[in-house]
């Protein structure tokens, strides 16, 4: 097992968060056609910020439980194990998912560790062709 580059890892991210951007966009419009936002422009703002972090939690632990991979690990050619190379449960992914949530999570690569992997005892490896 190889172990995903950062440049990999970086490309599943940038993917991954337009895709959930487009869906939030979507979804969130949908839903304001049944909530009243006038005058709310703080609240709306707000909600939005949950929506968004809600659906990209969903995203990527359906994804990453049913497929061990998102749409960006696809296109990369990546994909998520345990640390000791076993698919991992729901609870495994769901504790991924939610260490996304962990504030600069985002740029914790640029310290030699992703934060979500470590918290979760998970890892993303190269595909084998």
């Amino acid at each position: 097992m190889e172990l995903a580059e950062n440049k990999q890892r970086f490309n599943n991210y940038l993917i991954d968060s337009i895709i959930c951007s487009i869906l939030t966009l979507i979804l969130f419009a949908l839903a304001v056609i049944f909530i009243d936002f006038s005058d709310k422009d703080e609240i709306f703002f707000t909600w939005y910020i949950y929506f968004y972090l809600a659906l990209r939690t969903i995203y990527y632990t359906v994804f990453e439980y049913y497929f061990y991979r998102t749409i960006g690990k696809t296109i990369t050619k990546t994909k998520v194990l345990t640390i000791d190379g076993e698919r991992p449960g729901f609870a495994t992914v769901l504790g991924r998912s939610f260490g996304r949530l962990i504030p600069f999570n985002a740029v914790s690569f640029l310290a030699n560790g992703n934060w979500h992997d470590s918290v979760s005892k998970t890892m993303v490896v190269k595909e084998v062709l």
